[in-house]
C-alpha cells in the first residue's frame, strides 16, 4: 500500500530531471556554438565534428601500438582486424 505514493513520488522527481535537462542541454549546446563564433571559429564547422567517429592517421596509430613501418606484414593488419571486430 505504500509502495505507490512512493512511486509516484519517485516518478515526479524522474520526470522533473528530465524537463530540467530538456531545458539545459539545448541552452548548453547554444552557449558553446556562440563561445566558438566569439573564437572565430564558424558555427557549422564548430557542429560538423559533433558525434562523429574520427579516423587516426597510420602514424599515429603506429605510435601507439609501438611498432615501426617495417614491422608491419600481412600476418599484423589481418591479427589487428581480428581484434578490432
Amino acid at each position: 500500500m505504500a509502495i505507490g505514493p512512493i512511486a509516484r513520488v519517485v516518478v515526479q522527481a524522474a520526470v522533473m530531471g528530465i524537463a530540467i535537462l530538456a531545458k539545459a542541454i539545448p541552452r548548453a549546446y547554444g552557449a558553446a556554438l556562440n563561445n566558438a563564433r566569439k573564437g572565430g571559429v564558424d558555427a557549422s564547422k564548430a557542429s560538423e565534428g559533433f558525434m562523429t567517429r574520427k579516423k587516426m592517421d597510420m602514424d599515429e596509430a603506429m605510435m601507439v601500438m609501438n611498432i615501426e613501418k617495417k614491422a608491419i606484414t600481412p600476418e599484423l593488419i589481418q591479427k589487428v582486424r581480428k581484434s578490432v571486430s
